[in-house]
């Protein structure tokens, strides 16, 4: 491997599209003094397990864009949206001065996708903007300088008077350096306590705002992954996570679930994935897509995979055009057992599955029906439906699931 640094671009050379990369710097690198030493991000790489390629086109701008991280390309292409600004796809996000004036001039709207690099700046829109509360329950809050900004942020809301309270799971080993550090500047941080998975990524604000889907606090998931988010400032729907919120916040050890009759949208809680989406699928008449990172096909239909399952298999056979995209890693065996084994046994029946690419990264856990999307923190495997703390959030938007409809066919026709 060889590193190189600028002024101008920091470059890790890993695979093909990294040393692209490298030789696009060399020019101005000619011109320009270079350190010796790329420490931060060098570091900042070594602290994601999974650092990837995102497979589409390299803009020059991205390579100038931040001095502080290692060269970005370009995450989306014309048929994926970008609904905070134009400039968000060239990584140049522009600042946000208030999410409600945003809200009013229809720059940001509500219900909205949030995917891939769109997260953090959208995500760091919301903390500097908050007045009263923050709550944010995740699975990972890792190392690195782009995760210690997001930590400043945090910290200034609080100097401001914000109210903060964060939950991290346990098991993951830098969660508790995080922890220490946001406790030591008077924030309200913990680790989870019991043997249940904390796996949502959940993020909530002034009893206004929720963001929720897959993106975890780490600088892959914010720069490289493939990930779905969804925000909406729904009152009644926010209002509804707050309470699961605070009722795992007091008590992590049982699963907390979500009811709501008169919401916009259909919140999920722990466990009530597949009684909840199962009849979602069921009512698929045309089209069924699925973008999953992780799926453990079952044909025991007492379980939530089983049912899962059956109700896909059911939908191909009256006559909807079912298409699934499974990650395919470069790292973790068990997960490419796991998606193998189901793409070979769907293909069988007759189901369109494609892997991603081993240089991408596809976290992403999104279910698109005729009319219906669903956004969800978790896995179709068993802990994930059964056991975790997870979140998720069904939309019949009609521009949410145009939205969804481009950004699946943009990485599904690129899979194989």
């Amino acid at each position: 491997m060889l590193y190189f640094t600028t002024d101008f671009c920091e470059v890790f050379v890993k695979s093909k599209r990294n040393l692209l990369i490298f030789l696009s710097c060399l020019l101005p690198a000619l011109y320009i003094s270079c350190s010796d030493e790329a420490a931060g991000p060098v570091q900042e790489m070594q602290d994601d397990l999974a650092i990837t390629d995102t497979g589409y086109d390299i803009s020059f701008s991205d390579l100038q864009n931040d001095s502080d991280n290692p060269a970005d390309v370009v995450d989306t292409t014309d048929e994926i949206y970008s609904d905070i600004t134009d400039d968000a796809q060239t990584g140049d996000t522009a600042e946000i001065s208030d999410i409600s004036d945003i809200t009013d001039s229809g720059l940001i709207r509500s219900p909205q996708l949030v995917n891939n690099k769109d997260y953090l700046p959208f995500l760091k829109n919301i903390i500097q903007n908050a007045r009263d509360n923050i709550i944010i329950l995740h699975q990972e809050f890792l190392t690195g300088s782009t995760l210690d900004q997001l930590q400043n942020d945090l910290i200034a809301a609080k100097k401001r008077g914000v109210n903060i309270k964060i939950l991290l799971e346990k098991d993951v080993e830098e969660n508790a350096q995080r922890v220490n550090t946001l406790r030591s500047n008077g924030i309200d941080a913990a680790l989870d306590s019991s043997s249940k998975t904390l796996h949502l990524k959940l993020v909530l604000s002034d009893n206004s705002h929720l963001l929720l889907g897959s993106t975890n606090f780490s600088y892959s998931s914010f720069q490289y992954n493939n990930e779905v988010n969804i925000y909406v400032n729904d009152t009644e729907t926010v209002s509804r996570f707050y309470d699961y919120a605070n009722s795992v916040l007091s008590d992590n050890g049982k699963l907390s679930k979500i009811y709501c009759t008169n919401c916009e949208f259909t919140p999920i809680g722990d466990g009530q994935y597949a009684d909840i989406v199962v009849p979602v699928i069921n009512n698929a008449k045309k089209n069924l897509f699925v973008i999953m990172y992780q799926y453990s096909y079952d044909t025991d239909t007492s379980t939530p995979n089983g049912r899962i399952t059956k109700a896909l298999l059911d939908a191909k056979l009256r006559g909807a055009v079912v298409k699934i995209l499974l990650e395919y890693s470069s790292f973790d065996s068990t997960l490419n057992s796991a998606n193998q084994n189901t793409s070979q046994y769907l293909k069988g029946k007759g189901i369109d599955v494609r892997l991603d690419s081993k240089e991408i990264v596809t976290h992403a856990k999104l279910l698109i029906t005729d009319d219906t999307v669903v956004v969800y923190s978790g896995n179709w495997v068993y802990s994930a439906l059964s056991a975790n703390h997870e979140v998720g959030l069904i939309t019949k938007d009609s521009s949410v699931r145009d939205n969804a409809v481009n950004y699946f066919n943009a990485l599904f026709n690129s899979a194989k």
